[in-house]
């Protein structure tokens, strides 16, 4: 038998309705927590995410889709969840840290050593202008795989 919940104090509810009410407007922004990735001597991050398509139902990847995908065309480009589930499992078991899983692509991490190993290519970094937060101009790291048009 499960114990009888305590009523909060009033000191307890006071610091609550306290705290969610006053301290939003008194409170300062928080700063960015995000910190720049390590970077090997190539210039390439310590770990590089990219996402992964499966063999879709349509038999196109969407990242060779000639148009625009649609509400109407998305489904040409998912998969069935055995496709899924077992591509997922396969880049597990090659060493990458599989981060989410749907019909249409699976989000991996993993060193670039792995990339260039597993799918037999070249990685390398470069840097393009971007508009980060608060508009501001700045730099970011893309990696490129040098053996597909893909930018």
């Amino acid at each position: 038998m499960a114990a009888p919940k305590r009523k909060p104090t009033r000191r307890t509810a006071a610091r609550r309705t306290r705290t969610s009410a006053g301290a939003a407007g008194r409170r300062a922004p928080r700063s960015s927590s995000l910190v720049a990735p390590r970077k090997l001597s190539s210039g390439l991050p310590e770990r590089v995410f990219a996402q992964a398509s499966p063999h879709s139902v349509g038999g196109t990847s969407m990242f060779d889709a000639a148009g625009v995908i649609s509400q109407e065309t998305a489904i040409n480009f998912a998969s069935e969840d055995d496709m899924v589930l077992g591509a997922a499992s396969r880049l597990q078991s090659a060493g990458f840290e599989v981060l989410n899983v749907s019909r249409l692509t699976i989000n991996i991490a993993g060193p670039p050593r792995l990339y260039e190993d597993v799918f037999g290519t070249r990685l390398e970094a470069q840097e393009r202008p971007v508009i980060k937060g608060g508009a501001q101009e700045d730099t970011a790291t893309f990696v490129e795989s040098l053996d597909t048009e893909m930018p």
